[in-house]
């Protein structure tokens, strides 16, 4: 299959589309993952004294990687690699129950509120790829628990490559993630989103990556 890695850029683009520059927020909602780029980049926002706290979000999950066979919570894991760098472990909360996105959100939140966490600003920490997508299920899911605040977001330093299927895969699941979970129905056909919509969606590129997911399934069969 001929990729357009032009394309692919776009997509990437845009789903890791995120704020800056960064103001100073009084937490970090960080989002589990198997990778230290996010526990770097967690570090440096503390170091940089842009947050007072970290809560990290997370339990075994897609995207835990070695951590599921070791049954290590993937908020452990970056917890655990925060302190190795020097970070005060009084400036760090966990969450690991969460197995999914969706719930690392609405547990996340909870997890604030129980703690009685200052939260008038806060600044989300993910892999880039997802960055766009968590927002806009921060978007939704927040305002349905009561909880207010001024979000902003910030990905890692990964380094992102249009030629690499992994990453060539996981930029189009998010894109179309982004165009189907806003408009997702229950088992009984009511609507259930999963996610705000976002209004600046590009649609071209929507139809780019359901043509390209549609051809990777099919070379699976």
């Amino acid at each position: 299959m001929n990729i357009d890695t032009g394309k692919i850029e776009a997509i990437y683009n845009y789903v890791r589309a995120g704020t800056g520059p960064l103001n100073r927020a009084d937490g970090l909602f960080v989002f589990g993952r198997a990778d230290h780029l996010v526990a770097n980049r967690t570090a440096q926002l503390l170091g940089e004294g842009l947050a007072d706290y970290a809560l990290i979000v997370g339990g075994i999950g897609k995207d835990s990687g070695p951590l599921t066979r070791l049954q290590i919570p993937e908020s452990h894991y970056l917890a655990s690699l925060l302190v190795a760098e020097g970070v005060q472990g009084d400036k760090l909360y966990v969450e690991s129950r969460p197995r999914n996105g969706g719930e690392c959100c609405e547990m996340g939140l909870g997890k604030i509120v129980e703690e009685r966490l200052p939260h008038e600003d806060m600044t989300v920490v993910i892999h880039p790829t997802s960055l766009k997508r968590i927002m806009a299920m921060l978007e939704h899911k927040a305002p349905q628990l009561g909880f207010k605040t001024r979000w902003q977001g910030t990905g890692t330093h990964y380094t992102f490559d249009s030629r690499r299927l992994i990453d060539q895969k996981e930029a189009v699941a998010e894109l179309l993630r982004l165009a189907d979970w806003p408009v997702n129905k229950d088992a009984a056909g009511n609507p259930d989103p999963w996610c705000a919509p976002q209004a600046d969606l590009p649609w071209e590129l929507v139809n780019v990556a359901r043509a390209y997911s549609a051809a990777w399934k099919a070379e699976r069969k």
